[in-house]
């Protein structure tokens, strides 16, 4: 084949190809309509012709209505394949009742014989009560015609038509659903109609149960609320080994809801009961059901080191031991977003938003690893070594905190061999060049302990472990315009000691917590709150309630026990026992939730797997609204 002529076919097949699929692409058209004609002839038991006889075609959506005319002939035209009852009806005659069965442009011809008199007919039942499970009951039918049975429900089946005296058999599928489902069967000879109403009652099932703490400054106890979705009766056994609380039950909402006390319930625990369960239909059932005393649980792998809160993309970012991992979360749900295995074990971690990255230290090691904040993957690792302010036999550049402001300047602190901390710049405007500012004196105390961002990143605020004098808890502030660093001394002052610092993340205000003296201060226009007395040394964790009005009072958290601090009036008016080891504590921003963790040796039973646990409560917990 000569060559022109092999690409000219070529190209013909391909055009065939094209057009091919093209009309292969189409959208499928819709199937049209099919109708049928349904026809017949009304005779007496006579044989003679019935005029003016009501025909009514009932089904699929469709209800028509036509009388014989003078030869008795009637005749019911565009009516849609399917299957229809059609019922006759005359005064002085016995109804009749057929099913018909119109298949595809079909004509049924359906002739009927009437019966002079009365007709009559009765059902043996005109309700009935089922369980939950599928289950079948027979209906008897006296009558001295044909009658028809129909449902709407789809959960029912039951046979279409009968004749004289006899009988039907109803069938019911399992009720799945929550709550109880009627039906109604109807059973009728022309215009008679008798109905059975269908009641089938719903499994017992608890929907909803949570563990509510009670309020130790008023001597109240934690209680359990059970929810169900029917009548219950319920007798509770606590399984929790290491109490035995006595549990007083009461009844609401018709005995759907059930509540009892229980002393041992604390915020972040779970504890284990078994219901014995008897529902309205004395249906018994035995439930085992663990109760958290929290509004949301989330389980990670490893034990928690450090953690970040982020309010740009409104996420809890934690670094984890054993496995070494790094977990994004979202505070909305506590549902991981993003998580990384690290082949290093992480110390300290911050987000650099000028830069989105992450920064992240590396146990004994004088390093700080930088991620991408969305990929996770490892950018850098960047090396501190000494300087000429930092030449002893044991270097401290181990970092062990590190904060930025918005327009990436930065300061990590630094330990090592030595007793002594120091402190460098880091400007990741400039390739994360470390340098000594001018305000550091090696001579003078500048131990800080932590480094804390202020709402907009405009600031950062430097705490002192300690000072040359010990009750001097004086704070440092850098601010990035200038470049330049103040202090700030509380008006009230206790032991530097123990101090803890909290930025409030949507104004200037700074929550101060020193030992045995906190109060609220603005370092700008040097407002200072009430102070409470508070014993700081079990490492606490404390933030702001972000609900409108609520701008003086404070969430506390010293590992066993969440307060309600509010320094508006010196009080605090909520106090609840917690389960040991939570830290971490942050509000969000809405004012509707507070997190914490709890790191540690949490092994799972009958492993070595180690784990941590975030809490997240409803700050409803805390108000009387």
């Amino acid at each position: 084949m000569r060559p022109s002529v092999f690409f000219n076919f070529l190209y013909m097949i391909i055009i065939i190809l094209v057009i091919h699929n093209i009309s292969s692409c189409r959208p499928e058209e819709e199937l049209p309509i099919v109708y049928g004609s349904v026809d017949g002839t009304v005779y007496n038991s006579f044989e003679q012709l019935l005029d003016n006889v009501e025909i009514k075609i009932i089904g699929n959506g469709l209800e028509k209505l036509v009388r014989t005319s003078e030869n008795g002939r009637f005749m019911f035209q565009d009516i849609p394949v399917g299957s229809y009852s059609l019922s006759v009806t005359k005064e002085s005659f016995i109804s009749s009742v057929r099913v018909v069965n119109l298949v595809d442009d079909s004509r049924v011809t359906q002739d009927f014989i009437l019966e002079a008199g009365d007709a009559y007919f009765e059902v043996s039942k005109n309700s009935l009560s089922v369980g939950y499970t599928a289950g079948s009951n027979s209906v008897t039918v006296m009558s001295n015609t044909t009658w028809v049975v129909e449902s709407d429900e789809d959960w029912i089946e039951t046979s279409s038509i009968g004749e004289g005296d006899g009988s039907f058999e109803i069938h019911w599928q399992e009720n799945k659903g929550l709550e109880t489902r009627l039906a109604v069967i109807r059973v009728s000879v022309g215009e008679l109609m008798r109905e059975i109403n269908i009641t089938q009652s719903a499994k017992v099932r608890l929907i909803e149960y949570r563990g509510i703490p009670g309020n130790s400054f008023d001597d109240e106890f934690g209680s359990i609320v059970l929810i169900f979705n029917k009548p219950v009766e319920v007798n509770v056994n606590p399984l929790w080994e290491l109490c035995s609380s006595a549990v007083q039950i009461e009844y609401f909402n018709e005995n759907k809801e059930v509540r009892f006390l229980y002393a041992c319930g604390k915020l972040g625990g779970k504890y284990p009961f078994r219901l014995n369960i008897t529902d309205s239909d004395d249906v018994n059932v035995t439930e085992t059901i663990e109760v958290g005393f929290y509004s949301k649980e989330l389980e990670v792998q490893g034990s928690i080191i450090d953690y970040y809160v982020d309010d740009v993309r409104n996420s809890y970012w934690i670094v984890s031991y054993w496995p070494n991992r790094i977990y994004q979360i979202s505070m909305d749900d506590l549902s991981i977003l993003s998580e990384k295995n690290l082949n290093f074990r992480p110390t300290i971690l911050a987000l650099n938003n000028y830069t989105n990255e992450v920064y992240i230290g590396e146990h004994l090691q004088s390093k700080l690893h930088v991620l991408d904040i969305n990929s996770l993957n490892l950018e850098r690792t960047l090396n501190i070594l000494p300087d000429k302010y930092n030449e002893t036999t044991e270097y401290n550049t181990i970092p062990y905190d590190i904060e930025f402001t918005t327009n990436g300047q930065g300061i990590v602190l630094l330990e090592g061999g030595s007793s002594r901390l120091v402190w460098r710049m880091i400007d990741s405007r400039d390739n994360d060049r470390m340098y000594v500012h001018q305000y550091y004196d090696i001579w003078n105390d500048t131990h800080f302990s932590k480094v804390y961002k202020n709402h907009d990143g405009s600031r950062l605020f430097l705490n002192y472990i300690y000072t040359q004098s010990a009750d001097s808890p004086k704070i440092t502030i850098f601010d990035q315009d200038s470049e330049t660093f103040s202090e700030y001394w509380p008006p009230e002052e206790s032991r530097s000691a123990r101090n803890f610092l909290m930025p409030n993340r949507k104004n200037d205000l700074l929550y101060v917590g020193q030992l045995y003296k906190q109060l609220i201060v603005n370092p700008i226009t040097n407002y200072a709150s009430q102070i409470s007395g508070i014993d700081t040394r079990f490492d606490p964790s404390a933030d702001f309630s972000y609900k409108q009005g609520e701008e003086e009072i404070i969430y506390y958290c010293d590992q066993k026990r969440i307060e309600v601090l509010d320094y508006s009036i010196r009080d605090s008016p909520y106090y609840y026992d917690a389960i040991f080891g939570l830290r971490g504590l942050t509000s969000t921003l809405d004012g509707e939730k507070v997190m914490v963790y709890k790191a540690g040796q949490n092994y799972k039973e009958g492993t070595t797997e180690i784990c941590s646990y975030l809490y997240q409560f409803s700050t409803s917990l805390f108000s009387k609204d």
